[in-house]
């Protein structure tokens, strides 16, 4: 298994992505061989249809600029009850 590290460099690029809207709730977890990408699946339903498709977009985003470093990356959802 690799060692995944989340780096300065990391951060500062996801930083400069800028959300479509304020109050977007995004975690990013240490996985053991991943980054993830976790969002709270409550706070996206509050948007509208048309709104989470620009989250989506906007998690795509730093997904990717995450793996432009050689690493793995996904999205997952968090539910709280």
């Amino acid at each position: 298994m690799e060692q995944v590290f989340y780096t300065k460099e990391m951060a500062k690029a996801i930083r400069e992505i800028k959300a479509p809207y304020s109050g977007i709730k995004l975690d990013i977890r240490k996985r053991p061989n991943y980054i993830a990408l976790t969002v709270h699946e409550d706070n996206i339903m509050e948007f509208s249809q048309e709104k989470r498709m620009n989250i989506m977009e906007y998690l795509l985003q730093v997904r990717s600029m995450i793996e432009n470093f050689g690493v793995r990356c996904e999205i997952e959802g968090i539910k709280y009850a």
